[in-house]
């Protein structure tokens, strides 16, 4: 009988043992689970936080770039209406170039045509004096002469009559004159141009129509 009760003592120290390991690992795991669950519930409120974080930070953000907005618009139709002035300045310059020119081009135009005219009638004029003076020394003969041939005649006498360049003749594409009578220099050409008579400037005059150096100024 007392091996039996130090038996039954035996087997009920060994289920209070059991007992008490399975009550320490159901401790145990509990705890572990307690445990997860803060770690869990930290990371979520860390999670929370940084997304609060951003939020604002995207918000505030939102809120510099609309006060922005007005003032680089601003900024933008400042320098789009300072283009605008400045293409305007330009057009108004070109515009006014482009006048100047034309008013040149006319005043040269109108100064050479005054030229033209104004040579014509000196040419006129020493054409009357000559054909005066050759009336006066004619020869009785030359009474007989027929119509036809006394233009050629004072046209040769007009010819042989000049000696020397004629000082009151004027031209704005004549340059300087040789001495000989035999060529003047063309500033539009940049050359000599002969003529068919010694000292006749009126070769070079239809040289100059002919070539078409209107309004030429050296």
């Amino acid at each position: 009988r007392a091996d039996k009760d130090l038996k039954a003592a035996a087997i009920a120290i060994a289920r209070a043992d059991k007992d008490l390991k399975a009550q320490k690992e159901s401790e145990q795991r509990a705890r572990e689970a307690v445990e997860n669950k803060a770690a869990e519930q930290d990371g979520r409120d860390e999670d929370s936080w940084f997304d609060d974080f951003f939020a604002d930070a995207k918000q505030a953000c939102e809120k510099k770039e609309q006060k922005q907005e007005p003032v680089r618009e601003e900024k933008a139709k400042a320098e789009k209406t300072e283009e605008e002035e400045e293409r305007e300045k330009r057009r108004k310059a070109q515009e006014e170039g482009k006048q100047a020119l034309e008013a040149r081009l006319k005043a040269q135009k109108q100064a050479a045509e005054a030229k033209k005219k104004q040579l014509e009638e000196r040419r006129k004029a020493a054409a009357a004096q000559v054909r005066e003076k050759s009336k006066s020394q004619a020869a009785p003969e030359e009474e007989i002469w027929s119509d036809a041939l006394v233009p050629a005649k004072e046209e040769q006498q007009l010819r042989q009559a000049r000696l020397s360049w004629d000082e009151c003749w004027e031209h704005p594409c004549a340059g300087e004159r040789r001495s000989n009578g035999s060529a003047i220099f063309c500033g539009p050409c940049d050359g000599w141009i002969s003529m068919g008579d010694p000292f006749d400037h009126r070769d070079f005059e239809l040289h100059c129509e002919k070539v078409g150096h209107y309004g030429w100024i050296d």
